[in-house]
């Protein structure tokens, strides 16, 4: 009996070895590892934006972007020594993008709430039919986020 016992909880304990140590590592030059997320609400494409701004500014960790209406919004996350700068940082970012490209009018934010709602609406646009309507509306709820009171 004692011998069952001590086979059975060798067994069982084996099982739970090998099934834990089945060798699984995050490459991190895998797609989903890249930090620039784009997408394409029009015919423009916004990836080169986020390439470039994020090429120019050393100080961003992360950036998300939604181009609509020739209008563009982009969040940015800032490592820890810029955050002191964040304002400064949105600033010098709208200046780029009007310099470098002019048919865009942009809104940058290093909100992270705007974040998340830039990255819930990209979701929303790629996995559900969307119409103009309801991406303009959401679009604009976003950006009358990024407005600061009283301003």
């Amino acid at each position: 009996m004692k011998v069952t016992k001590l086979l059975f909880l060798l067994c069982s304990t084996s099982v739970l070895l090998l099934a834990c140590q089945n060798n699984q590592s995050l490459d991190q030059s895998s797609p989903e590892q890249v930090n620039i997320r784009h997408i394409q609400t029009k015919k423009t494409d916004d990836h080169q934006v986020n390439q470039s701004v994020k090429q120019e500014f050393e100080q961003i960790n992360e950036l998300t972007t939604v181009i609509y209406n020739d209008e563009l919004l982009m969040a940015i996350d800032v490592n820890q020594y810029a955050q002191f700068n964040e304002q400064k940082i949105e600033k010098d970012i709208e200046s780029f993008i009007k310099i470098n490209e002019p048919h865009l009018k942009p809104t940058v934010s290093s909100d992270y709430k705007i974040f998340l709602e830039i990255n819930r609406l990209k979701q929303k646009i790629s996995t559900e039919k969307l119409n103009s309507s309801d991406i303009n509306k959401q679009f604009q709820s976003i950006k009358k986020l990024t407005e600061t009171p009283g301003g």
